[in-house]
């Protein structure tokens, strides 16, 4: 069996139409997120690409996420000094 008869009988038609399927799969997940996206939101994405000081999340997710890791880092500084008492004390 030569390569010509086995490109002949290939159904190469599916190719083109799975790949249709997923290019128009993605461009409703790209209409949907457009649509469904905040102006609030898209004025905050602006800001924070021409802007250095401007944070990319909501002010409450920043806060949030800024307490966490101060009582982490307090968390840490408290089990350093527990430590070094107990080492040399």
């Amino acid at each position: 069996m030569r390569l010509t008869d086995i490109v002949q009988h290939a159904d190469l038609a599916l190719w083109p139409q799975i790949a249709m399927v997923l290019f128009m799969f993605a461009f409703v997940l790209v209409g949907l997120r457009v649509v469904l996206t905040s102006r609030e939101q898209d004025r905050a994405m602006a800001r924070a690409a021409i802007e250095d000081d401007v944070p990319a999340k909501p002010a409450s997710a920043t806060a949030t996420a800024t307490a966490t890791q101060d009582a982490e880092a307090a968390h840490i500084s408290h089990e350093i000094t527990a430590t070094k008492e107990r080492d040399h004390g």
